[in-house]
């Protein structure tokens, strides 16, 4: 028994070694194959982040994300006052602009990665007042675009510190707008001309609204059309391309944008409920909380460069409540063609070592 027993560790040493030598080869190949830029498949985990300090229907809201993973939004507390926060490293913080008093309440709707953010504080009378926040100054941006504005609200800031947004003149029609760091850019597409349901309201009040901006100087958002049903655009190059979610049987709205060029927003199906999307330049995926039952459904308001999506979304109750989805990754063609030649490379070293593959002489 003691020779079998010697004789099999010999054996299985010998295929142990082979066969780490084997996976030596596959380790390699996989090494090589997780180089391209990882594919997310239509699957998402949600997660709900809710401010503990929220309270009533309205609830809580995120609408910007970093590529930290810090979120920032807005909840309403139990008197109806909204006040921003910043979610960061499992800490929700309340941020209010201090010039809002008796008004509505704050909002806060972009961060880019070094914490500067974006948002607006709303009066009673309705009136929205921009401004940047770098984590301890306030700084408004109402009055750098002119006397002819009514309402701002900056919705977006890359790693440059340039932001996008949008504003009402005092004709009550809506505008985007870029800030490059110097000077403000109005973003009007030529196509966004519709009005309002009331024909008490100037004609074309409805405009162009911009949201979302990534680090290449892209820009998203949506505008209405002559009969006022409202469509995506993406600004790139000083180019107006339309998109619209074909089951957006009463509008779609781009609100987000990542480097990679991956766009998040949200559409109206033919029920009248409110849809989210992430669109890859080809594809539509539909983002949908499990949780979300009500009419709103899920909005999609932000993209981060890892793929992970934020928004808000209702429930059977018609609470309000925020979330983050995470995508579950699958392995890239180019991770999956690396296996196989890894594999086949292990199998071909394996057969050799036994002794299955014959060696050839090469001639002199």
């Amino acid at each position: 028994m003691k020779q079998v027993w010697c004789l099999q560790s010999r054996w299985i040493s010998s295929q142990v070694l082979t066969m780490k030598s084997a996976f030596f080869v596959l380790g390699m190949g996989l090494l090589v194959g997780l180089s391209p830029v990882a594919v997310f498949a239509g699957s998402y985990t949600f997660v709900t982040i809710d401010d503990p300090l929220e309270s009533g229907v309205a609830g809580s809201a995120v609408t910007g994300i970093n590529d930290l993973g810090h979120v920032v939004g807005e909840y309403t507390d139990s008197s109806g006052k909204e006040h921003g926060y910043i979610y960061a490293n499992g800490v929700f913080t309340t941020v209010d602009d201090p010039l809002e008093s008796d008004g509505i309440g704050t909002q806060l709707n972009g961060i880019n990665n070094s914490g500067q953010m974006v948002g607006s504080f709303v009066e009673s009378n309705g009136d929205w007042h921009g401004f940047v926040f770098d984590g301890v100054n306030f700084r408004s941006v109402n009055d750098d675009l002119g006397s002819n504005v009514a309402s701002v609200s900056p919705y977006s800031i890359n790693n440059s510190g340039q932001y996008t947004g949008f504003y009402h003149d005092l004709n009550g029609r809506f505008h985007g707008f870029f800030y490059d760091g110097s000077s403000y850019l109005t973003i009007d597409n030529p196509l966004g001309v519709g009005s309002t349901p009331s024909p008490l309201d100037p004609p074309g009040i409805l405009g162009t609204m911009v949201f979302g901006l990534n680090n290449l100087g892209d820009i998203v958002g949506g505008y209405a059309d002559e009969n006022d049903l409202v469509h995506g655009f993406i600004y790139r190059n000083g180019v107006y391309t339309t998109v619209d979610n074909p089951l957006g049987e009463y509008g779609t709205t781009l609100v987000g944008i990542n480097d990679v060029g991956q766009m998040v927003g949200s559409y109206i199906d033919a029920t009248g409920t409110v849809n989210g999307f992430v669109y890859d330049g080809v594809q539509f995926t539909r983002i949908h909380d499990p949780d979300g039952a009500g009419f709103l459904g899920t909005v999609a308001t932000s993209i981060n460069n890892s793929g992970v999506v934020v928004g808000y979304y209702d429930d059977a109750a018609g609470y309000e409540h925020a979330f983050m989805a995470t995508p579950v990754p699958e392995p890239s063609s180019g991770l999956m063609l690396a296996t196989a030649i890894s594999l086949a490379l292990a199998l071909k070293w394996y057969r050799r070592d036994r002794g299955l593959v014959k060696s050839q002489s090469v001639p002199m």
